[in-house]
């Protein structure tokens, strides 16, 4: 297959872009990586700078067609959305519209244009990613709700982008809480050594980009960090089965066993990865 391969993040310049970014890196000349955010990232390859809230969608797609295709009819092998700004709101507030506009431009809209960009430019058999939140998912807090809404929203568009481009591999991570400042502030009694790593994820991404292990469309897949561990629970799949004039969609909900979804590093002794040829590139332990 062709070299290099190509990921567009939106978000990149935020600390779980920035280690994915950083993670494909590791691998020279094998991935051209795009970034849209607000800020540019040193380590991309190229930065679109754009803003979801205002409309310059004809202006990126032109960008995106010239820059990164040159015309040509090429698509990205992975789309990937790690954008997002927690800042709660309850029933009570009166600020809560102000906040509620707030969440959903920064969780929200990444989304949406994810899902929009991946209907226009994913290859088939490509990989897109939606960032969610375990908490959300598990838990109703009716003193979060703007975010809660926000994130839930995050959820349904993964899920309805899995059905839109069955051709693709739409898959919605749920991580547990990351390590930051907030987050420490927030929740004070939660063992610090459960705080899922930026890094953990951006390894399994990695893994599941190069075809390792990956859920099946329509998956979300909740996160969670234990004894050093990053571990995997698939909390829902939609299945999506298709006739010659008809299709099909239900979700299912599955068990809490993690079993087939871990990383190949959780599960086995640790063995090296290779590319073509036999040129061994990083293995996941060693970030």
């Amino acid at each position: 297959k062709r070299l290099p391969k190509k990921l567009l993040i939106v978000g990149g310049a935020g600390k779980l872009g920035s280690s994915i970014i950083s993670c494909f890196k590791k691998i020279p000349n094998y991935w051209s990586i795009y970034n849209i955010d607000l800020e540019k990232n040193p380590v991309a390859d190229h930065n679109f700078l754009f803003d979801c809230s205002e409309t310059q969608i004809p202006e990126l797609h032109k960008d995106i067609s010239e820059k990164v295709f040159g015309g040509n009819k090429e698509k990205f092998d992975c789309i990937f959305c790690t954008a997002g700004k927690k800042n709660y709101g309850s029933f009570k507030d009166k600020e809560i519209f102000e906040k509620l506009e707030e969440m959903k431009k920064h969780n929200t809209l990444p989304a949406l244009l994810t899902s929009h960009l991946a209907k226009n430019y994913i290859a088939n058999d490509g990989l897109t990613i939606f960032t969610g939140c375990l908490n959300v998912f598990k838990q109703i807090e009716g003193a979060k709700v703007t975010y809660n809404m926000a994130k839930t929203s995050v959820h349904a568009i993964g899920l309805n982008t899995s059905a839109e481009i069955p051709d693709s591999t739409s898959i919605t991570i749920l991580p547990d809480l990351f390590p930051d400042k907030s987050n420490y502030e927030d929740f004070p009694r939660k063992d610090k050594g459960s705080f899922v790593p930026h890094a953990s994820v951006a390894e399994l991404l990695h893994m599941w980009s190069i075809g390792e292990t990956k859920p099946e469309n329509g998956s979300l897949v909740g996160l969670t960090y234990e004894s050093g561990l990053l571990k995997t629970e698939l909390l829902q799949l939609k299945i999506i089965s298709r006739t010659r004039n008809q299709k099909y969609e239900t979700c299912k909900p599955l068990g809490l066993s993690p079993g087939p979804l871990w990383p190949p590093c959780l599960r086995r002794p640790p063995q090296p990865h290779h590319l073509p040829g036999g040129n061994k590139y990083f293995h996941p332990q060693a970030a």
